[in-house]
């Protein structure tokens, strides 16, 4: 799980460091929190991670990925 002050909770992230979902959660409350350096770097770890780990859903990470973007040019 994980908070959305820009603090982690107690094992926050890491604790599911290979989830692809799990770091594209993040990196939505991270940009809700206006972080957007590390939501950017954790929706680029998620499409890396669904992509290596051949996801079925790699093309909504992908997604999630140019939205983000597109809404923070």
């Amino acid at each position: 799980y994980f908070s959305t002050n820009g603090r982690n909770a107690p094992g926050g992230i890491k604790l599911f460091s290979s989830s692809a979902n799990a770091h594209d959660s993040y990196a939505e409350a991270l940009a809700q929190d206006g972080q957007n350096d590390l939501a950017l770097k954790n929706y680029l770890k998620a499409v890396s991670l669904a992509a290596d780990q051949e996801l079925y859903n790699l093309a909504g990470f992908q997604q999630n990925l140019k939205a983000f973007q597109a809404a923070n040019k």
